[in-house]
């Protein structure tokens, strides 16, 4: 994939640079080849053969056409001036608008509007290789970070699912704060990829390099680790509370939860019981009138029979028997209250903000007094 990825860059760009070259050798066929064949200034020649390390430079292109101005006509330059403003404006160059008038002043001084041309095309071509570094920038940027998120969402997949199939997800219970540490990087990395999505466009060389790179990204991952261990502190110290906030001791770690439809009937079609609201009795989902009669009989001989001592009678092996009355649709889950531990610890790193935020509060309600938990975020 990376080489595919670099292979496409490297055939757009010189599709790029050969429909560049070809504009300037009919401009070095017109105006710099004598008519023994010979040429006025080797060195634009020279610029614009083929490399023979076969390396396409734009820096030989754009100095050829720099020294190709210095022998075109007036009239040529004020044709060139016109395809050169619009590619500036386009580009983005500062001193665009500058220029243009300077160039629109100068047109009955030739020397001073070659001049002022010579100083567009300056600007352009840098224009030009700064926008080339931060777009070769930003994909690398972006393939890095993309290969480290797949990298962090593999790991984290591969651990629950070996943990889950060993029935051994209880470990988090004895080492919760790994757990929380764990999802406050994930809340870090969702911040910073958030961030560079939303700024894409408008990132800079230096932005890329500083804030974006593989060191500035492990230095946020630790930061967002760090809130989200000091944030369940605070929830185990009673300095945060409310609805939204988990209440660690009331529940255990784990709960077994029915999240899928119960029994199937005897013709192992689903079934969803709900319950009859006048009699307290379940009843079967579309089911009606005389149906509903005779269900509730057989409810009630049911629980006299219940009320009668009797032994047990042996459960039938029914596996992989399709006429199976009852499967098991319990999963093993985290409780609600871990849930909340594991979002807000994900908030914590997520937002830079939060956790200062929430120590501040604190600060404050300490000068004034108040050291119960709340619920404000203030």
């Amino acid at each position: 994939m990376l080489f595919h990825r670099n292979g496409n860059l490297q055939n757009s760009s010189s599709r790029m640079w050969s429909s560049y070259k070809i504009g300037l050798d009919v401009l070095n066929q017109r105006l710099n080849k004598l008519e023994d064949g010979s040429f006025k200034n080797e060195e634009i020649n020279k610029l614009l053969s083929d490399p023979e390390d076969g390396v396409r430079s734009w820096k030989n292109l754009f100095k050829a056409k720099r020294l190709l101005v210095q022998h075109m006509e007036p009239e040529q330059i004020q044709a060139e001036i016109v395809s050169s403003l619009a590619q500036a404006r386009l580009c983005g160059v500062p001193e665009v608008e500058d220029l243009a008038v300077e160039l629109e002043t100068s047109k009955e001084d030739p020397k001073a509007q070659r001049a002022y041309y010579d100083q567009l095309l300056d600007s352009l071509h840098y224009r030009h290789y700064q926008r080339m570094l931060q777009d070769e920038t930003r994909t690398n940027t972006a393939f890095a970070l993309n290969w480290f998120g797949v990298i962090v969402v593999l790991v984290t997949a591969l651990a629950f699912l070996v943990l889950t199939l060993a029935n051994k997800l209880d470990i988090f219970a004895h080492h919760s704060f790994l757990l929380v540490m764990w999802f406050g990087m994930l809340g870090a990395y969702l911040s910073r990829m958030i961030a560079f999505q939303g700024a894409f466009r408008q990132l800079d060389h230096s932005s890329l390099r500083i804030d974006f790179s593989l060191m500035s990204l492990g230095v946020r991952l630790i930061v967002g680790a760090l809130a989200a261990l000091i944030f369940y502190l605070l929830i185990l110290g009673d300095l945060v509370g409310g609805e939204f906030f988990p209440e660690l001791a009331e529940e255990p770690f784990l709960v077994d939860r029915d999240i899928f439809r119960e029994p199937r009937g005897p013709d192992g079609a689903d079934q969803v019981l709900l319950e009859d609201e006048g009699a307290g009795q379940p009843k079967i989902e579309g089911a009606s009138g005389s149906e509903d009669q005779l269900l509730s009989e057989q409810a009630g001989d049911a629980i006299a029979e219940a009320s009668s001592p009797t032994l047990p009678e042996p459960v039938p092996d029914t596996s992989g028997d399709a006429g199976t009355t009852e499967r098991n649709t319990k999963i093993n889950l985290f409780s609600s209250a871990f849930a909340k531990l594991l979002i807000w610890a994900t908030l914590a790193g997520f937002s830079e903000r939060l956790l200062s935020d929430r120590l501040q509060g604190i600060w404050r309600g300490n000068r004034r007094g108040d050291n119960g938990p709340t619920s404000e975020m203030s």
